[in-house]
């Protein structure tokens, strides 16, 4: 009874062409640019899920954008842990990509990691030298916070010494 189930479902999965999902993605955008992220979220989310069942003839560029795309809406609801997985999944498809690094920096940033969240800011800064001017502030922020990060890692080794 279970396989018959699982077996007239997956029938019913209607698979898209590569142009059928660019358009799912569009209106993820839309949803996006409309401020309604769970929307955008759900929508990534298909067009991903759509994207993967093509296989590896599918394009990268498109799934990395796509897995990008959920990120910034994780980014947006809050959920750093989603978001950082969605970004490195990003970044294993294409790099250089600065855009998903910012998002992955604010995402190790929220998870208490400053040091990597430091050094995934200058790969950004890297990537794409026009994003200094902008990030002056988050790098001063950031390298402060990793400063603390280290010297409380220092403190917790001479600890364990003892």
């Amino acid at each position: 009874m279970v396989y018959k189930t699982v077996r007239y479902l997956a029938d019913q999965i209607r698979h898209m062409s590569f142009e059928e999902v660019k358009v799912l993605k569009e209106k993820g955008n839309d949803y996006f640019r409309n401020k309604e992220y769970e929307s955008a979220r759900d929508t990534y989310t298909e067009a991903i899920f759509q994207a993967e069942t093509l296989g590896e003839d599918g394009d990268n560029e498109l799934k990395a954008a796509l897995y990008s795309n959920r990120a910034a809406c994780y980014m947006y609801l809050e959920e750093p842990e989603p978001c950082l997985s969605d970004a490195d999944h990003a970044l294993s498809l294409k790099t250089p990509y600065p855009r998903c690094r910012l998002r992955r920096f604010w995402a190790l940033r929220k998870t208490g990691k400053a040091n990597d969240a430091l050094a995934e800011l200058k790969k950004a800064i890297e990537e794409d030298p026009s994003l200094e001017s902008s990030y002056t502030k988050e790098m001063r922020e950031v390298q402060k916070e990793a400063d603390d990060e280290t010297e409380k890692m220092k403190q917790e080794a001479l600890g364990q010494l003892k």
